[in-house]
């Protein structure tokens, strides 16, 4: 059944980590049999000598040693002096690390004293890389070589894994307490867990009630039994704050999954998980296609997100794929919501999901008090800036007693359009149709939807106008009223633009936790 109306090639390419995409690559090599180099002009023998003496070589091998390679290669093809070949190659390759260990029996062998002192490094070790053993024993990779071709030392290759994170913690093995609600929940879901069968359920809790906390003591149920665990959040900004929980508890037993990472990271991620190295998945939607065999759980934190969603081919929403797998699985799919989605919250009332709720904040804990201020009447009082009176008297408040406030605006860049005051022009992208953003960092306007980028005009292209009304707030620009405002306060903009940097979401929260900023 096609949901999605996509191509084969595109729902694997969304599926598999794109460091496993394979790519053709050109290869040359000299023509044995050609004998007629008096054919051959000065370029083309210096490329045919060099390809006769180091056997095939990929392109960009020998562009780097010749100037006009790709002319002179199709010239030496032509007069068949040169075979061209096509070799399919993957996109980013395994880092593996090269590992010895003593052979069995080495009594025989005569060894001279240092040549013993390595071996006993070894048997002591057990296997250890070489680039450890010449670190701890000083000695060369010629000394090792030579033990390995004696027979003393055997070597071999294993793969290691770039990890997206550090997890230098102790791990946390305590048993979670839940209170009588979360257990009555916790009781529920691990039952339907239990079933056999594949099952739906919403897990409808306030904020604060202790979602994560039945999250974890499920995890623990699953996780004992061998079985994956795939744990979703809508955003990379939040997957930090979901690694730091489960690591603590559950160490390098984690794998993570979001855009952020570098290519080599994600193929390594995904291998950890097929070789069993790795039992729960957490990352933003592309987590849900972790290629678990045995798959016991699946929770979609804030289910009601619309970043769940994907815009581009295929287009699918991250809850069916989700579904279809828990069915496939015979495993749990639990949605965590406190704001539900329409349709799901009626699927929990009409019985098709399991219905399990928290209704009490966890502790002590109460829910905020929300104010909203009428920011028209702000500005017939004579407040033209973005921030309400009221707004920038609480983050004075806030900063005085030396604690910190977070501002959400959910617009980046500095004006959101831009727009002549005498005939109306307002830039637009030429290729989406929708208002330019200006940026202030770069002073360029730019389309959030395409990526597309062009300068002010210097003159409006309708009327011939210079000058233009810079309309709307972006976080560049309340960042900027924030640094007026409180000179002496540490300001930190986190968005798209400022966290472009593999690992700057976790860099820049943990900053922030660490009370760094204000």
């Amino acid at each position: 059944k096609n949901n999605v109306f996509c191509t084969y090639f595109d729902a694997i390419h969304t599926m598999l980590p794109a460091g496993l995409n394979y790519r053709l690559t050109d290869y040359y090599s000299a023509n044995s049999e050609f004998c007629s180099t008096t054919l051959l002009n000065e370029s083309e023998k210096q490329i045919y000598d060099y390809l006769k003496s180091n056997g095939e070589l990929p392109l960009k091998k020998i562009e780097s040693s010749f100037d006009s390679a790709d002319d002179i290669l199709q010239s030496l093809c032509e007069k068949q002096a040169v075979i061209k070949n096509q070799i399919s190659v993957r996109r980013m390759q395994d880092i593996t690390r090269r590992y010895v260990a003593l052979n069995d029996d080495i009594s025989g062998i005569k060894l001279t004293a240092r040549q013993r002192e390595i071996a006993d490094i070894v048997e002591t070790a057990g296997t250890v890389s070489v680039k450890e053993l010449q670190y701890f024993s000083g000695v060369s990779l010629s000394v090792i070589n030579t033990l390995e071709k004696k027979g003393v030392l055997k070597s071999f290759e294993k793969q290691e894994f770039r990890l997206p994170y550090a997890n230098n913690t102790r791990l946390n093995c305590e048993d979670i307490v839940l209170t009588d609600e979360q257990q009555t929940a916790f009781n529920g879901l691990n039952s339907l867990v239990n079933s056999g069968q594949g099952n739906t359920a919403l897990l409808y809790g306030v904020t604060g009630s202790g979602k994560t906390k039945v999250f974890l003591k499920l995890v623990d149920v699953i996780s004992q039994k061998g079985e994956g665990v795939i744990i979703m959040v809508p955003e990379i900004a939040l997957t930090p704050q979901m690694i730091k929980i489960f690591s603590e508890r559950y160490g390098d037993k984690i794998a993570v999954f979001h855009s952020a990472m570098s290519l080599g990271q994600r193929m390594d991620e995904y291998n950890r998980i097929k070789q069993g190295k790795a039992l729960i998945a957490i990352g933003t939607r592309s987590a849900v296609f972790a290629p678990f065999e045995k798959l016991g759980l699946i929770i979609i934190d804030e289910e009601q997100e619309h970043t769940y969603k994907s815009e581009k081919s295929p287009r699918f929403h991250t809850r069916d794929l989700a579904r279809f797998r828990a069915s496939f699985h015979n495993c749990l799919l639990c949605l965590a919501s406190a704001t539900p989605s329409v349709e799901s919250y009626s699927n929990a009332l009409s019985g098709k999901y399991k219905l399990f709720t928290l209704r009490e904040r966890y502790g002590n804990a109460v829910l905020p008090e929300v104010r909203v201020v009428d920011m028209k009447k702000e500005l017939a009082d004579g407040n033209s800036s973005d921030i309400s009176r009221e707004l920038a008297m609480q983050i004075e408040n806030a900063l005085s007693n030396k604690k910190q406030a977070i501002v959400l605006l959910n617009r980046r860049g500095h004006n959101t359009y831009v727009t002549c005051p005498e005939c109306g022009w307002v830039a637009s992208c030429d290729n989406c149709s929708v208002s330019m953003t200006y940026h202030s960092a770069n002073k360029r306007l730019m389309c959030h939807y395409c990526g597309a980028s062009q300068p002010v005009p210097e003159k409006c292209p309708e009327c011939g106008g210079e000058f233009f009304h810079f309309s709307g707030a972006g976080t560049q620009k309340l960042e900027k009223e924030l640094n007026m405002l409180f000179p002496s306060a540490r300001v930190l903009r986190l968005d798209a633009d400022s966290t472009y940097t593999k690992d700057s979401y976790s860099t820049y929260l943990t900053a922030f936790a660490n009370g760094e900023y204000d």
